[in-house]
């Protein structure tokens, strides 16, 4: 027997087991010790069809909020459809924002008052009105943008660097922005727009270093060479036009942090225009 045919037959059924445990289990809702707190969230929020929580060993990773449920089903509305992922400290500005009720909710211990196997710590609990239920967790497929670890730690390091000068000049407290921005076919980016934090002088600093980087440090070349910042989503084997939110933090010590996030994103540019010949895909 091939080794791919081992593999096929004995490691896949033991992966899959590792996020199919549950399949689908009702869980009684009243039993919940966080009951009322949901509750008055529905109430407070009418359209809101159902919330879905991600665990990740038993704590909260991924949030997706779904209103208007006839449309959101079919996926055909994702201006209905709200994506949080808790591991990026983007969208956790974006959660106290849209839904501050459910970011408070998720401060609290969830995983402890769900009744549950004890050997099950990767699950969805999805909430809606007057029912909850549990579901098998599982991972989020798709080549969404991403930013090269490489160039992520030069793209800092430069910044960092280019700060110390400006500090002598400017006083700023250590300070947050949150950025979006499309990233095009080859992994740049454009139409980039400040979603948190203020245009102060550290924003002009922010944007002004990084136009200098990407036109006289960074390599731009193909994007299958690895040496440019982004790389850009694919469908079926292309790159296409897509969204990536970027967080920039000023740090203590003068140091300058980067993060970005490109799955899923909620199109929150004012006045995009769509190109003809090139739309952008967004989930």
């Amino acid at each position: 027997m091939s080794i791919l045919k081992l593999f096929s037959k004995f490691a896949v059924p033991i992966l899959l087991s590792c996020y199919f445990q549950l399949v689908t289990a009702q869980v009684n809702f009243n039993s919940i010790p966080i009951k009322k707190e949901i509750n008055s969230i529905l109430i407070a929020n009418p359209k809101i069809d159902s919330i879905h929580i991600q665990f990740f060993q038993n704590t909260p990773s991924k949030l997706e909020i779904f209103k208007e449920s006839n449309l959101v089903r079919k996926y055909k509305n994702r201006k209905d459809i709200f994506f949080y992922d808790l591991s990026f400290e983007g969208d956790k500005l974006l959660l106290s924002d849209d839904f501050p009720t459910i970011k408070n909710l998720l401060n609290k211990n969830l995983a402890t008052t769900i009744q549950k196997p004890e050997t099950v710590k990767n699950f969805k609990l999805v909430i809606g009105k007057n029912y909850s239920q549990l579901r098998d967790s599982v991972p989020i497929y798709g080549l969404y943008p991403t930013m090269t670890p490489q160039r992520k730690k030069d793209l800092q390091n430069f910044l960092s660097s280019q700060y110390k000068e400006f500090a002598k000049e400017v006083f700023t407290k250590d300070s947050v922005l949150l950025f979006q921005a499309i990233v095009d076919k080859s992994g740049n980016l454009i139409q980039i727009e400040l979603l948190k934090g203020r245009r102060s002088d550290f924003y002009n600093f922010i944007l002004d270093s990084y136009r200098y980087y990407e036109k006289n440090i960074l390599n731009k070349t193909n994007t299958t060479t690895g040496k440019s910042l982004l790389l850009p989503a694919m469908l079926n084997g292309r790159p296409i036009r897509s969204l990536i939110d970027m967080y920039v933090r000023l740090n203590p010590n003068n140091t300058i942090s980067i993060s970005s996030n490109g799955i899923q994103r909620r199109l929150r540019i004012k006045n995009y225009q769509e190109k003809v010949n090139e739309p952008l895909i967004w989930w």
